[in-house]
């Protein structure tokens, strides 16, 4: 209550503007963390219909995905998932995100099922090194 109108509380399916960016909401819960534990709320943005972020979340938007944050590791996370949700969505292409917990060994493991995976659906999928950028209009 006392950021007025500086939140505004989102949810599921729901579109708003924010800073100038189109959102669309997608999304409602974390993926389960522990089997005793009830989910966490969680959700993914669909940025200028370009850019999709899901989150801690694996939903499927209900609208194409130019270009996803496809999570590559979580400890919520095991690889079948990650090619399974790369299916689901059917992205353009694809960039790694959700990566911190591995070292070089399980960065190069996890690299090659993202490559995989997108090889599978005929998409750039990969990992960008940290600061490298993108330009996604270019392409």
């Amino acid at each position: 209550a006392d950021l007025g109108g500086r939140v505004r509380q989102v949810g599921h399916e729901d579109a708003v503007t924010v800073a100038g960016f189109d959102l669309h909401v997608y999304g409602e819960d974390h993926e389960i963390l522990h089997p005793d534990v009830p989910p966490i709320p969680n959700t993914g943005f669909l940025v200028d219909g370009e850019v999709f972020h899901p989150g801690d979340a694996l939903t499927v938007p209900g609208e194409p995905v130019r270009t996803l944050c496809l999570p590559g590791n979580a400890p919520w996370m095991k690889i079948p998932e990650l090619y399974q949700y790369a299916r689901a969505v059917r992205p353009e292409r694809a960039f790694v995100v959700h990566d911190g917990l591995l070292n070089d060994f399980g960065l190069g493991v996890m690299s090659k099922h993202v490559e995989a995976a997108g090889e599978e659906l005929g998409k750039p999928f990969r990992r960008l090194t940290p600061g490298e950028t993108v330009d996604l209009s270019a392409s």
